[in-house]
């Protein structure tokens, strides 16, 4: 968990302006990228807007699980990424 302090308020606040963004969207993106993540997984068309930070939507991935290794692996046409169950 990441505690909302001030520099995510207002980055929030600015992303919330720059892209007319419902709060609780402004708050998660801007904790994103005030912790440094690459890119941000979402549902929502909109989101895609923000140039800040990568955003991948939900409906891009291609998801492949294989039981046998316990892998999830992804891939997009930005990012491809294999998730190991440890």
């Amino acid at each position: 968990l990441i505690a909302l302090d001030h520099n995510i308020a207002r980055l929030s606040a600015d992303l919330r302006g720059k892209y007319n963004l419902r709060t609780p969207d402004a708050i998660h993106v801007a904790t994103a990228i005030y912790s440094g993540c690459d890119t941000f997984l979402t549902n929502d068309t909109d989101i895609r807007r923000i140039q800040e930070i990568q955003v991948v939507l939900l409906d891009d991935l291609q998801l492949d699980e294989d039981e046998s290794e316990g892998e999830i692996r992804f891939r997009t046409r930005y990012i491809s990424a294999w998730i190991g169950a440890d």
